[in-house]
């Protein structure tokens, strides 16, 4: 049996990368920003485990606007 892969490449995950960038690192934000463990980060980031709402919607605060448009914004809240 194959298991569920969740989107690798919507906003939230270019919001989720953006933001891992600003940190310099995946443990550093993994750490400091979401106080998750680097490894649930990397799940997120592959597609192996889906990205909590809280975090979807810390992301949305995040000044990422010009990765989603109106329309999913409304959506993914």
């Amino acid at each position: 049996m194959t298991k569920k892969r969740y989107d690798t490449e919507g906003w939230v995950v270019q919001a989720l990368n953006a933001e891992i960038e600003k940190s310099g690192s995946v443990a550093r934000f993994a750490e400091e920003e979401v106080m998750r463990s680097v490894q649930t980060v990397y799940r997120w980031k592959s597609g192996e485990s889906p990205i909590p709402q809280s975090i979807r919607k810390w992301l949305l605060t995040k000044d990422l606007n010009p990765l989603m448009n109106e329309r999913q914004r409304k959506v993914s809240k």
